[in-house]
């Protein structure tokens, strides 16, 4: 089936543009983000759809308070949450040219956002967009070292962040979630997002477009906040990055790079190089190098581990320095190695965890309850 049938078969009467946020006990970031989508510059017609799985919190007050709808959703999944506004959204508008606009309950955005988004929809080969997104200014400065991280250069295996494609509007294989868009007629064409995906949903669900013959496109002029997290929650949110990209890699091998199989093994080789410094250092230092060839033994193994670490520092500084993030300072930059570190131990011990989540479930890896950074208790509707 062509990329444009679907909506071929339609009669197209208007343009609509439709907000999808799939969100859960999250009501005090929830009010942030409606508050910068209730100025948009967008003079056509748009709505903002709020999907909440079944949260125990006040978002139904947030988005009454709002005028926005409020979807109550029985699923445990971000995946499975899109899917159900995608077609609440068909649903309302089954003879209209639909763009949906996915972003996060953690996400601000600029008051040219939908405008931004929309322009590009005249243009037929155009499936979906995306852009770049990034810690607000007023992120605690932990989550500040983490945005700069994300976005440096080298250490991030030529992700988004760390390459962004140059040029008004560039073809690309992926954009993340917190800020894409798509036709509903190409949505509906590929079945959406899969169902049940207990994590990296939109890189699988624009592998789905990809298959179908849809072509997907970054403009790097789209920016928005996105909330970053502190250490811990970094550190968590990492770990699961890695385990559910692994997992992915399973069902699409086409997603999968040799960086998720190098990354595998940092934790280890963190182990080894501590372990080799610490050794070296105790014999050093009680002079009972007879466990060695020599004393030299001893030395050569300290210094070269040195310089491993070394190497590791300084590739970190000049990735940040030399990144994207608008939040680089002095002071994040020299906070880069933490970061860093913290960023691809988490993702290493994360594909490792993929591995074994593959070996014990099979072919049912993958599918069930979101695999979240976030607590979603009630008294912890926020990020730390």
């Amino acid at each position: 089936m062509a990329p444009t049938e679907v909506q071929a078969k339609m009669t197209i009467t208007s343009r609509v543009a439709c907000v999808c946020i799939p969100t859960i006990n999250a009501a005090g970031m929830l009010k942030e983000a409606l508050a910068t989508l209730k100025d948009q510059d967008w003079d056509g017609e748009s709505e903002i759809w709020v999907i909440d799985s079944n949260s125990v919190d006040d978002t139904k007050q947030v988005c009454e308070d709002f005028g926005v709808k409020w979807i109550l959703d029985e699923s445990r999944t971000r995946a499975d949450a899109c899917n159900f506004g995608i077609q609440q959204i068909h649903s309302a508008h089954p003879n209209d040219d639909v763009i949906v606009l996915f972003t996060d309950d953690d996400a601000l955005l600029p008051s040219d956002w939908i405008t931004s988004h929309l322009k590009w929809y005249d243009r037929e080969e155009v499936a979906g967009v995306g852009g770049q997104n990034w810690a607000p200014p007023d992120d605690p400065w932990s989550a500040r070292c983490a945005d700069v991280v994300i976005g440096a250069r080298w250490i991030t295996s030529g992700t988004r962040y760390g390459e962004v494609p140059a040029g008004e509007l560039t073809q690309v294989g992926h954009n993340p979630g917190v800020n894409a868009s798509y036709r509903l007629s190409a949505l509906l064409e590929v079945g959406g997002f899969a169902k049940g995906s207990i994590g990296a949903e939109d890189v699988e669900l624009d592998a789905r477009l990809r298959d179908g013959g849809f072509k997907l496109w970054f403009d790097p002029t789209i920016s928005v906040g996105h909330r970053r997290r502190t250490i811990r929650p970094f550190s968590k949110q990492m770990m699961n990055y890695g385990k559910v990209r692994w997992i992915l890699g399973e069902r699409r091998t086409d997603v999968r790079t040799p960086t998720h199989h190098l990354i595998a093994w940092f934790p280890v080789l963190t182990h080894i190089i501590l372990g080799i410094m610490l050794l070296s250092t105790t014999l050093i230092l009680t002079d009972i190098s007879h466990f060695m060839t020599s004393t030299m033994a001893a030395h050569t193994l300290f210094i070269a581990s040195s310089i491993i670490i070394g190497l590791y520092l300084i590739l970190c500084w000049a990735g940040a320095a030399l990144g994207n993030s608008p939040r680089r300072t002095l002071s994040t930059v020299l906070a880069a190695p933490l970061f860093a570190f913290i960023a691809h131990y988490g993702y290493g011990t994360g594909v490792r965890r993929g591995k074994l989540h593959v070996r014990q479930h099979g072919s049912a890896a993958g599918i069930g309850n979101q695999i979240d950074d976030r607590t979603r208790d009630i008294e912890d509707n926020h990020l730390p």
